[in-house]
């Protein structure tokens, strides 16, 4: 069985790799859209034996650089009719069940569902995709305020991006998850630093520190500081362009602003590795949580002038990536539903648009204020 699909070429028998990471990854313009091969649960590789699912997708979004992940690019997601399907965010309605007979699915056919599909298989940017237990929730109900019609295409803004704000803060960063149920005014002692604070997971990390309570500082591009602003409502907004012109201890003093408890980046480059070498305005036993840049990329000079810098200051540097978690998803779900998390929506485009979608992600030609969706099947 076949389905219409965006993914990229796939690899005959014999034949060499068109990509390797991380030197040679594919474009936008390697994107087909063509038939592809329908999913076939028992074929699929998974590291867990779990129900699996066929879901009808009626929405995705695109994130930038996802054509060139190392987990996208593994030999064996290349078959002879069709690569590796971008889109990992999913919204979608159940389409059929698969399981052991002695397990009780979590969810039935028909059940409209959302999630983060695991990078190393194929996303969402098709007609159906399989999905792992452990990859989904149901999705939430959209708030009075939100039109009904366009509630999927806001939902495929946050499994990736919202899980990954998520465990940036809560996991990774230390704070507990249950200042986001029970608003405590104590943790406003606390100071957190979001680098980028205006893409796809910062604006969603700035909303989640503010309902966790936490005095919040959001850096951002000059061109984005009123999005930002207006938007999100910071304790207190930075510019990049600031930052790396005079340092970030230079920027926060004037603004009475206390140092740092704990710095979330989400943008890598020079702003992480300014923010790295020059700690003066962060606190001894900081942690700093990057979702975009290891250290490595930095070259082994640079890395080990970072180092040295976090040893003198007795902070910790972590990098991550985040992973599918269903019990994280129902806590976003509620937080949407009941109006107190937003997602952002850039544009929508077809899924035979594809190609043009992400190229618009790729060359940076988004207004960078929400998420590039592709809607699949409207219900």
């Amino acid at each position: 069985m076949y389905m219409q699909a965006v993914h990229l070429p796939g690899l005959s028998a014999g034949e060499q790799p068109r990509y390797r990471f991380p030197d040679k990854g594919p474009a936008p313009e390697d994107l087909l859209f063509t038939s592809a091969s329908y999913p076939r649960p028992e074929f699929e590789r998974t590291a867990k034996l779990q129900t699996r699912y066929i879901v009808r997708v009626c929405a995705t979004a695109l994130t930038r650089g996802e054509l060139t992940w190392i987990e996208v690019l593994q030999i064996g997601n290349f078959e002879t009719h069709g690569g590796p399907i971008p889109g990992h965010d999913l919204v979608g309605i159940i389409d059929d069940v698969q399981y052991e007979p002695s397990v009780v699915p979590k969810f039935s056919k028909g059940d409209l569902v959302w999630g983060l599909i695991s990078f190393d298989r194929n996303g969402a940017a098709a007609e159906y995709v399989m999905a792992l237990e452990d990859e989904l929730a149901l999705a939430p109900f959209p708030p009075p305020d939100h039109a009904a019609e366009n509630w999927n295409n806001t939902l495929a803004t946050i499994p990736l991006s919202g899980l990954t704000a998520i465990q940036a803060l809560f996991g990774h960063g230390g704070l507990k998850l249950s200042q986001l149920q029970s608003y405590n005014k104590s943790s406003q002692s606390r100071t957190v630093l979001i680098l980028g604070a205006a893409g796809s997971v910062g604006v969603l990390t700035v909303q989640l520190a503010k309902l966790a309570g936490l005095n919040v500082v959001a850096a951002c591009g000059e061109r984005l500081n009123g999005f930002v602003k207006q938007n999100l409502e910071p304790d207190h907004i930075l510019e990049h362009e600031t930052i790396l012109r005079t340092g970030l201890s230079v920027e926060m003093k004037p603004l009475s602003i206390p140092d740092v408890d704990l710095v979330i980046d989400c943008v890598g480059g020079e702003i992480l590795k300014s923010t790295l070498l020059q700690q003066g305005c962060i606190r001894a036993g900081a942690k700093i949580v990057s979702i975009a840049s290891p250290l490595t990329a930095y070259g082994d000079e640079t890395v080990s002038l970072i180092e040295d810098t976090c040893r003198q200051r007795k902070t910790q540097f972590e990098f991550f990536i985040v992973e599918p978690n269903s019990v994280e998803l129902d806590i976003l779900g509620e937080l949407l539903h009941n109006g107190k998390l937003r997602g952002y929506v850039e544009a929508v485009y077809t899924l035979q648009e594809a190609r043009g979608a992400m190229k618009r992600i790729e060359e940076k030609t988004t207004s960078g204020k929400g998420k590039v969706v592709l809607e699949v099947y409207h219900t």
